[in-house]
């Protein structure tokens, strides 16, 4: 979806040619800054339950007390350098658009991932049930369900 609005955006702002380039560049690094993280398949995140897995002997090797923590430190680092790139395309880009294109380009809808359900937190039930629910007699759910 977001590859599809870039592409709409760039035949809105009139990418030409010589810009081609760097357009490129940024959008390439702002889908990656936006890419969720890879999935962690545990122990290291290879899918494997420690170095010892391949010859069956996994369960007997011993497990490193900072693998979850180094993994997500990996992680974060990833997405520094992603988003160190992300501001290089961005500078690159702010010297080849014309003011024009870059008028059209601040004017036009922010071009970042769709909002997710969690920018709307009246559609979510909290501790009191759903929003709007203010019934004094309004009964609990007896269902086995919270």
């Amino acid at each position: 979806m977001l590859a599809a609005r870039l592409a709409t955006l760039e035949t809105r702002i009139g990418v030409r040619s010589e810009q081609l380039d760097a357009w490129r560049d940024y959008t390439s690094a702002l889908q990656a800054v936006l890419a969720p993280p890879g999935p962690d398949h545990g122990f290291g995140g290879s899918g494997h339950r420690g170095p010892a897995a391949e010859d069956g002997k996994a369960d007997q090797a011993p497990r490193d007390p900072f693998a979850l923590q180094e993994g997500l430190a990996d992680n974060v680092i990833e997405r520094a350098v992603a988003a160190t790139k992300l501001k290089d395309a961005i500078s690159a880009l702010r010297t080849k658009l014309t003011p024009e294109q870059l008028e059209i380009l601040a004017s036009a809808e922010p071009h970042g991932p769709p909002p997710g359900p969690w920018d709307h937190p009246p559609e979510a039930a909290g501790p009191g049930g759903l929003p709007g629910n203010d019934s004094p007699d309004a009964l609990p759910r007896t269902d086995g369900q919270l």
